[in-house]
């Protein structure tokens, strides 16, 4: 019998075997809910129930790959000591989809995606110093959630092909508008005075960085009929910005829209260069955009917005306003301060292990290891926090070693997403390879002052958009 032979038995062995647990499955919680029901235990029936969306979610990928992009924007903590969130839930439901998907195939992979040698590398980098570190049972966390995050990696990128990039992207796109009505409703209702953040917590502010360069691409590169929306959604996600007075996220989406207005420009350049009738009112999957007068409808959206908010909500306005000029100043306090005063930290640790760090997961308890810090007037509230900086966070605990393995990481993702932009390829997919090259760009740019994109539920957004940028650049390339 051949090789094919025997994986085709192999795949219906598989497919068999499963379908009879499945039945089996079905049949046992047919039997527990009748017997629960009669002894009227109602929340263990509403635990059983949720068994067959378990099954629905680890054997439909594509459903898999939704309730990951739905849970995102959903920040609950299930058990705050250990600690486990809805995201990683999720990421544990997109692992076990993968495992099936990966033994019900018909070959096994080739070979490794790009960006996961970086990943092994820095897990590597922070078991070194782990072992050096301050304390190495407080390492373990760290360690097991980049363990996590790399397997939940690996496992998006094998399934980002049952849905595609493009179709991942958009629903990305949309979730973000839907839940950004969320944040600005409650934040006009309270005249502006309250910070509003949504399901999302405050990652809502990140999600939203991300999210609000997407939108402006997809609106310059698509087609007609699906331009305004893309230019509707992204002005509400830029109002929810605002809503959630995150002063260093709105700079940096502000940064990362002109990035998208300039490369948009910059490519039209070269598309009239070979075609000069570009502004001509084509038709047709492959003709030009009216890039020019895009950009010029996106800027004067911009100004009406900011003039229908500082006339008909000059509360909103003043209150926006007198917080983001609270950070333009020499002696700056709150969280401005407080930022400060981490940075500080995390360079004072450096300084002292420059080579290796404190150990992952030790800037937490920094004042065991420095008691002089109790002297410090600030310490009291930058006590058990992160660095607020993913590199400076990196320098610190894993020093110039997990430091550099990191930045490569961020280095790598940016040059694939860079190099996918840079090949010629049609105008329907332009859009999408804009996207994912800024939402690189962003990546790479905040981890050096902002974010953090590889601790805590932070990481789950990043390990989605490099398996995108990675299978994207594979598609394009192929």
């Amino acid at each position: 019998m051949n090789s094919q032979a025997v994986e085709s038995n192999f795949r219906d062995f598989n497919k068999s075997v499963l379908t009879a647990y499945i039945i089996v499955l079905i049949l046992v919680l047919i039997t527990l809910t009748a017997f629960l029901v009669l002894r009227g235990q109602y929340p263990i029936i509403l635990a059983l129930l949720a068994i067959p969306a378990v099954v629905l979610i680890i054997t439909q990928p594509r459903w898999a790959l939704y309730q990951y992009i739905l849970c995102l924007f959903v920040m609950v903590a299930i058990d705050r000591e250990i600690p486990i969130f809805l995201t990683d839930i999720s990421a544990l439901l997109v692992i076990a989809a993968a495992a099936l998907d990966l033994l019900t195939s018909d070959r096994l992979p080739q070979q490794f995606p790009r960006l996961f040698f970086n990943f092994v590398f820095l897990l590597t980098a922070l078991s070194i110093a782990a072992v050096f570190g301050y304390d190495p049972v407080v390492s373990l966390n760290p360690l097991a959630r980049i363990t996590f995050l790399m397997v939940t990696f690996l496992s998006l990128y094998r399934l980002v092909v049952k849905a595609g990039v493009e179709r991942l992207v958009g629903m990305f796109f949309w979730v973000c508008v839907l839940h950004s009505v969320i944040v600005v409703v409650p934040f006009i209702i309270s005249g502006g005075e309250m910070r509003s953040f949504g399901f999302s917590g405050t990652a809502y502010d990140d999600l939203a960085m991300l999210t609000l360069p997407v939108g402006l691409a997809l609106f310059i590169w698509s087609k007609a009929e699906y331009a305004t929306k893309y230019l509707f959604g992204s002005m509400l996600i830029f109002s929810s910005l605002v809503a959630t007075q995150s002063r260093a996220s709105l700079a940096f989406a502000v940064f990362a829209s002109a990035a998208v207005l300039i490369l948009s420009l910059g490519r039209y350049r070269r598309i009239a260069a070979r075609q000069p009738s570009v502004e001509k009112a084509l038709t047709g999957s492959e003709a030009p955009r009216p890039v020019k007068k895009r950009v010029a409808v996106l800027c004067l959206s911009v100004i009406l917005l900011a003039a229908a908010v500082i006339s008909l909500m000059p509360d909103v306005y003043g209150a926006v306003l007198s917080r983001f000029e609270s950070a333009l100043t020499f002696k700056p306090s709150g969280t401005v301060r407080t930022r400060l005063e981490l940075w500080r930290s995390a360079l004072m640790a450096f300084s002292h292990h420059p080579l290796l760090g404190v150990g992952p997961g030790s800037f937490r308890i920094f004042h065991e290891i420095f008691p002089s810090l109790h002297m410090q007037p600030l310490h009291h509230y930058v006590r058990g926090l992160s660095a607020h900086s993913l590199f400076l966070h990196y320098l610190a605990e894993a020093g110039l070693l997990g430091a550099a393995t990191l930045v490569a990481l961020f280095v790598n993702q940016f040059r694939i997403s860079r190099s996918t932009w840079r090949r010629q390829q049609p105008i329907d997919q332009t859009g999408y390879s804009l996207a994912l090259y800024v939402v690189g760009l962003m990546f790479l740019v905040t981890t050096l002052f902002e974010a953090g994109w590889i601790w805590g539920q932070f990481g789950f957004p990043f390990v989605f958009f490099a398996a995108l940028i990675v299978r994207y650049h594979q598609q394009v390339n192929r």
